[in-house]
């Protein structure tokens, strides 16, 4: 007997796809799919994940019991392909869930008729929102990159991630951006936010490529050919971030400048933490933390390695069991508790004095009054 799957909070590839892509300016993404399917990643989510009202740049092919169980969707994809054709909107079409269990594979029908069309099969039943997103990025630059040797400019720096969807991503861009610049770099190319689609082809132009989130980017930024650094968390992190970076962009001396600011401004106030009476209180804090990769792992490395407090668990929300989270916010019930909704339902059940702390999606970041 199979093993029954508890609160899943990490959504399909089809769900990778539609974020990364949409995310994209001067794309389109024709999904093939129910309306349901549409209306809950392109509406209901994008709310409370990133603030806005739904996805401008995302139609559906509105799969009903006729395409499923009889005619399948190809002439459904050619009427909605039709009404969005225009000058300087590329075209994405992404398969479903249900288009996959169809069978519904477009490539065929799409070099025929519409050739400027692209096909992307989300393997919605296959990969998860991660494994998707990166997959997503890789092909965005097997498909669009424009085959010129690599023109490096020195000194310049892009960065892969993030895309819709993404906990707490305009903070985390903000911060890596601003060490970006004080180690002495020029930003390139957020890919893909903040990116158009033919900016893929850019990205082996820069000095050097940062990659994010750990979840995804790391195929596409391997395809480069340019040195690689990750997004830092914690102390020591980011001071090999900041260092690494300056020797990479021959730019040691700035960088080492930044970093000596950093300890007497960002820094000071936890500093004069440690130093003072209030150190005693570090190691008798108890928390845990269930998130993404980046955010699990961390959240582990900064507060419990360098602050020295107690984490009594740290799981990736990608491959953890629910039913084992459950049962060990019941039998540890932590101090603070970095997670998702799910997880503040598990400690809403024991009725337990655990301060929650959103760390990851599903959950609401933003709040919004009512009536809007």
């Amino acid at each position: 007997m199979g093993k029954t799957i508890r609160d899943e909070s990490t959504a399909s590839a089809y769900w990778a796809a539609v974020n990364t892509f949409c995310s994209l300016s001067g794309v389109h993404v024709v999904a093939d799919a129910p309306v349901g399917c549409y209306n809950l990643v392109g509406v209901a989510v994008m709310d409370y994940t990133d603030a806005i009202p739904y996805l401008e740049n995302f139609t559906p092919t509105s799969l009903t019991e006729k395409e499923i169980a009889s005619s399948g969707s190809s002439e459904t994809v050619a009427a909605v392909i039709e009404k969005l054709r225009a000058p300087g909107r590329q075209l994405l079409l992404v398969s479903s869930a249900e288009s996959e269990m169809i069978a519904s594979d477009h490539e065929g029908m799409l070099k025929m008729k519409y050739p400027d069309v692209r096909f992307f099969p989300s393997n919605s039943l296959g990969e998860n929102e991660w494994q998707g997103r990166d997959r997503a990025l890789a092909w965005l630059y097997s498909e669009f990159d424009d085959g010129l040797p690599a023109a490096v400019e020195p000194g310049t720096v892009s960065i892969i991630g993030p895309t819709w969807g993404c906990f707490n991503s305009p903070s985390d861009l903000a911060e890596i951006k601003r060490l970006v610049e004080g180690a002495g770099g020029t930003l390139r190319l957020v890919f893909p936010c903040e990116s158009s689609l033919h900016d893929v082809a850019g990205l082996k132009n820069s000095d050097v490529i940062i990659q994010l989130y750990k979840e995804f980017g790391g195929t596409l930024a391997s395809q480069l050919g340019r040195p690689v650094l990750h997004s830092p968390f914690g102390m020591e992190e980011t001071k090999d971030f900041i260092l690494g970076l300056g020797d990479l962009l021959n730019t040691r001396d700035k960088a080492e400048a930044f970093l000596s600011r950093e300890k007497k401004t960002t820094l000071k106030p936890l500093w004069d933490l440690w130093r003072g009476p209030q150190a005693e209180w570090f190691p008798t804090i108890r928390f845990a933390a269930v998130a993404s990769k980046t955010y699990a792992l961390g959240l582990e490395k900064f507060l419990g390695g360098e602050m020295g407090m107690q984490c009594l668990f740290c799981h990736n929300s990608a491959e953890a069991d629910n039913s084992s989270v459950r049962q060990e916010i019941r039998q540890t019930q932590p101090q603070f508790l970095f997670g998702r909704i799910v997880d503040k339902i598990y400690l809403a059940e024991i009725e337990a004095k655990t301060r929650f702390i959103p760390a990851g999606f599903p959950g609401p970041v933003v709040r919004r009054a009512l009536g809007t």
